[in-house]
């Protein structure tokens, strides 16, 4: 288990949650949709298998789910978008189809969407670029068509691109392919790339160390699917026997996650807490959404719905800083992408975004009374401080950090520059509403 420490198994399983239904983009109900990421605001990225008009197949359309209704994002002309990343920003990053003069296709081209304008991102020489993800600086990673020829065909590499549209090749570990997966707000990338044997391997890439094999469970196998901000990647890699296991690594280290009891799983998702989310095999070999708080052990989270729901949860894809999960499952037998948005008694603090010394932070909150004025407070110690209107705080020494308003759903913004003095260190944030004198969770946070 890593010391990143957010809530037990146990306090997990006494919490609840609710579960919301995305919806379709689609006129078609049997039509698909999938979850591909949720940002601290509880926003939702996805993508809709959507019937083409006339019966001409599927179109394929990301979109992105405020909480209350979906946003498409069209191509420019015509064709397909693809799900990729979203930021707490609103910028959603993907792939689409692009055509050229008299609707001739083009190969795929990358996009940045926010607001409702579609950017449209392409580089190299051989026109295809795919984007899999974006941090919160707008810094992106995926694959283009590099000039690395492996017989007569051009190789895709992983790359990262500045938002000023600097952009830097990360080869690859040996072979004739890589692939950027995911990225942190620090610059570290994960993906695959072909090793010298041709084998799947997946990798941890920063500027200072480049490109390297983060290894496997005794096979040949591993795709990396995210990465946090204390290095941390998940991912599934096959074990010795050929079967394909959920894992966490970090700083060299590998460790496989555990199933519900069937023979194999993946981890999608984690967030800064160490809370990992993806999907398992039970003993019956059905497939299952899970959470692992704090890659501890997997909890099927099919277990938190209501007796004689019609949702039958398949897999989590992503969880925020808050605990909110985003995932696909199935509601009456019919594919649909979900939020699982935490049942709390006390108000939730996300901890300081991105995280990093000598810069802004923000700060998210949860499970607030609606417009309410709240106190943020923080220190490096648990302890116990009693405030004036009789209150206690479970931190010592504590000092005010400053006071702000939430909104009409109860979720709170708080911005913060953190001193350099900071890094590395472990702090502890508490929140309490000035009317009532409401106490929220209090929220231990180590500082990369």
């Amino acid at each position: 288990m890593f010391p990143v420490l957010l809530w037990s198994a146990l306090a997990l399983g006494a919490q609840g949650y609710t579960i919301q239904d995305l919806g379709t983009l689609s006129a078609t109900p049997s039509d698909g949709v999938r979850a591909a990421s949720i940002d601290n605001l509880g926003r939702v990225h996805a993508e809709n298998d959507k019937s083409a008009p006339g019966g001409g197949g599927l179109q394929w359309r990301a979109l992105l789910w405020d909480g209350q209704s979906s946003q498409e994002i069209f191509p420019p002309l015509m064709g397909s978008t693809w799900s990729g990343g979203l930021n707490d920003r609103g910028q959603v990053a993907g792939y689409y189809t692009a055509f050229g003069a008299g609707g001739a296709a083009l190969p795929l081209h990358g996009y940045i969407w926010e607001n409702g304008t579609l950017t449209d991102v392409i580089f190299g020489n051989h026109g295809f670029t795919r984007i899999f993800d974006i941090n919160e600086l707008g810094v992106t990673t995926g694959a283009y068509l590099s000039d690395d020829l492996f017989g007569f065909v051009f190789q895709n590499h992983a790359f990262v691109r500045a938002p000023n549209g600097n952009w830097l090749d990360l080869g690859t570990l040996g072979g004739r392919e890589s692939r950027g997966l995911a990225l942190n707000d620090r610059m570290q990338i994960t993906g695959m790339a072909r090793t010298p044997s041709d084998a799947h391997a997946g990798f941890f890439w920063e500027s200072s160390s480049g490109m390297v094999d983060i290894g496997h469970l005794g096979g040949t196998f591993c795709s990396p699917e995210d990465i946090n901000n204390h290095g941390q990647i998940v991912g599934q890699s096959n074990d010795a026997l050929g079967q394909g296991r959920p894992f966490v690594w970090q700083s060299g280290s590998m460790i496989d996650l555990g199933t519900l009891g069937g023979t194999s799983g993946r981890a999608k998702g984690i967030n800064d807490h160490g809370d990992v989310v993806g999907n398992a095999l039970d003993l019956g070999g059905v497939q299952r959404a899970v959470i692992w708080p704090d890659g501890g052990a997997p909890i099927d989270l099919n277990f938190y719905l209501p007796i004689g729901s019609a949702w039958n949860l398949t897999g989590a894809h992503e969880i925020n800083e808050l605990g909110e999960i985003c995932g696909t499952g199935l509601l009456n037998g019919v594919q649909r992408a979900y939020r699982l948005q935490p049942s709390l008694t006390e108000p939730r603090l996300s901890g300081f975004l991105p995280g990093l010394s000598a810069q802004q932070n923000t700060l998210r909150g949860l499970a607030f009374t609606p417009l309410a004025q709240v106190e943020i407070y923080a220190g490096l110690s648990t302890g116990s401080t009693t405030l004036g209107c009789g209150a206690n705080l479970d931190i010592q020494n504590v000092r005010i950090l400053g006071t702000t308003t939430t909104d009409a759903d109860g979720r709170l913004a708080f911005d913060q520059l953190l001193p350099p003095s900071v890094a590395g260190r472990q702090v502890y944030l508490q929140a309490v509403e000035t009317v009532g004198c409401r106490v929220g969770e209090l929220r231990k946070q180590l500082l990369p």
